[in-house]
């Protein structure tokens, strides 16, 4: 029994090892810009449970890259890894959904997956949170939430344009707002990101 178990306990390290060799492999062949061997290589590694081989899987898909575009493999890899809370696949769920590619326009979706990314961090989802609350797409319109979430996103804005925007975008619901629901929008915001 004790051989048996060490021999599933070599296996497996072998495996993960190899998982993780054809991921880098892809990651050397894509910088490169041999995408057909990218593709192989993040394929090999994606079957094998790997969650970054699937994201770049699903942006190959996406893209064309080394790849015939396919939105509902990129959809079918992007899921997969996003309901384990990749960030970047959620995200990018949520912009398939919303400009319907290859899949009808639900708004509901996008801001399924996009307050999925939003909450774990991921700026660009906060921002798109923020506008969907603003026009009430997929959500019950709330200004209260618009200028939160356009709040929190520019404090984590990845680039000064980014923040610009994001600064923009809530002066621009303030406008709409009584003093008294942007103090609450703004104390949600601060607490919000005093918990993350």
């Amino acid at each position: 029994m004790k051989y048996i178990l060490s021999a599933l306990v070599l296996l497996l390290c072998v495996s993960c090892v190899e998982e993780a060799n054809n991921y880098q492999d892809g990651n050397v062949a894509f910088d490169r810009g041999d995408y057909v061997v990218a593709f192989e290589k993040y394929t090999k590694a994606a079957e094998a449970g790997h969650a970054e081989a699937q994201y770049k899987l699903g942006r190959m898909y996406s893209s064309g890259w080394g790849v015939e575009q396919n939105y509902q493999e990129a959809m079918r890899w992007w899921r997969q890894v996003a309901e384990t809370g990749h960030t970047d696949a959620q995200y990018n769920l949520g912009q398939m959904y919303f400009f319907a590619k290859d899949v009808p326009q639900d708004y509901g979706q996008a801001s399924y997956w996009w307050r999925q990314a939003a909450e774990a961090g991921h700026a660009e989802a906060q921002y798109n949170l923020g506008e969907m609350y603003e026009y009430g797409w997929g959500v019950t319109q709330n200004v209260v939430q618009a200028h939160k979430w356009f709040s929190i996103a520019v404090a984590n804005a990845p680039s000064k344009e980014a923040r610009e925007r994001a600064v923009s975008d809530r002066d621009d619901v303030a406008q709409m707002m009584s003093s008294e629901q942007v103090a609450e929008a703004e104390a949600l915001a601060k607490e919000w990101l005093s918990i993350r």
